[in-house]
Order: C-alpha cells, then sequence, then structure tokens
C-alpha cells in the first residue's frame, strides 16, 4: 500500500525518493522499498517529529516524494486504519529482532540503528500524531 510506504518514508526521514530516484521497485499493487541509506538521518536534530504538527511540512512544501501526488488525488479514500492497525500492531520483539540483526560487520554503525529503532518505536507510541499530520499534508 502506497501511504504505508509513505508513512514509513516520514517516520525514516527519506528524503531520497523522488521521481528521478524512486528507489522502490513495482509490480502490479505491490511495491517494494529499497535503498534506504539516507534514512533516518544521524545527527541531525528535526525541529519537529514527524507525528508534530508541521513535522513533514518539507513534504508538502518543497521534497517531491514518488507516492505524495497519487495519495493527494486519493485522499478522500485513504484508509488510515490500516495504517494505524499496521503500526499499532508493530510486535515489540520484531522491532528488537531487527536490531539484533546487524551484522558484526557493522558494529560501527550500532548507534545509528538504536536511533533509528526509537524512532520508529515513536512513531508507534504516536501513531495518532503522525496519522493528523500526514492527513494535513495531503490534503
Amino acid at each position: 500500500m502506497v501511504l504505508l510506504a509513505f508513512a514509513f518514508d516520514a517516520v525514516a526521514e527519506n528524503p531520497d525518493r523522488r521521481p528521478e530516484n524512486p528507489n522502490c521497485l513495482v509490480y502490479g499493487d505491490e511495491v517494494v522499498l529499497i535503498d534506504h541509506e539516507l534514512s533516518f538521518p544521524s545527527g541531525i536534530v528535526a525541529s519537529k517529529s514527524p507525528w508534530e504538527v508541521g513535522g513533514l511540512q518539507h513534504l508538502k512544501d518543497g521534497a517531491e516524494h514518488i507516492f505524495r501526488r497519487e495519495l493527494i488525488r486519493k485522499s478522500q479514500n485513504l484508509d488510515f486504519d490500516v495504517l494505524r492497525d499496521q503500526w499499532t500492531e508493530l510486535d515489540e520483539g520484531y522491532i528488537a529482532e531487527c536490531h539484533s540483526a546487524l551484522p558484526q560487520e557493522w558494529e560501527e554503525g550500532r548507534a545509528i540503528a538504536e536511533q533509528a529503532i526509537m524512532q520508529v518505536r515513536h512513531a508507534k507510541e504516536n501513531i495518532d500524531g503522525l496519522i493528523d499530520e500526514l492527513r494535513r499534508i495531503l490534503k
């Protein structure tokens, strides 16, 4: 679902999924996001979190995310309940499993991975705010 992918990129603060660089594979209704090297930027402190009012303004003002136009066209019919359910059902065990899956060779990136895991946890805790902000920028 395109809305889920857009929400993930919003939480991951990924600026790199643009028309000239989509970084995804599409087969029918299936979308697979790839190439996440600019996701969860380390050392950059955003003025607002994605679930705060104005936290996703950059996705409305400047950066042209590949899914935004389609989502705006469908804005009256977007199923935010599915998005809420997906984030709410995100299991802590799965989150921990993702964290522990980092290979030993990437040990120097562990702090960045921990920041990303915390961002995902915070998004889960603040899913209603994230949905409100997504609704605001997709009008």
